[in-house]
């Protein structure tokens, strides 16, 4: 489990870049209709996914977010 703060620390910098905000939210609305866990590796994993697959996203907060994503393989 990834903890609140840095949780709310990845999920500010997301909005103040705006960095695939509509991404993020779309992702975001899945997990509260689901009643699922937000600061966890999956969420962020799954935000990371479904971000384009171009050179544009590497930029802040994409290392972030890559670190969150990367602890799911830290989880199972």
């Amino acid at each position: 489990m990834i903890s609140n703060e840095e949780h709310a620390r990845v999920t500010e910098l997301v909005y103040a870049h705006d960095y695939y905000v509509d991404i993020f939210n779309t992702v975001r609305k899945y997990y509260i209709d689901r009643d699922m866990k937000m600061n966890t590796p999956y969420f962020w994993n799954d935000f990371w996914i479904e971000l384009p697959d171009i050179a544009a996203i590497r930029r802040a907060p994409f290392w972030d977010i890559c670190g969150l994503a990367e602890q799911i393989y830290e989880t199972d």
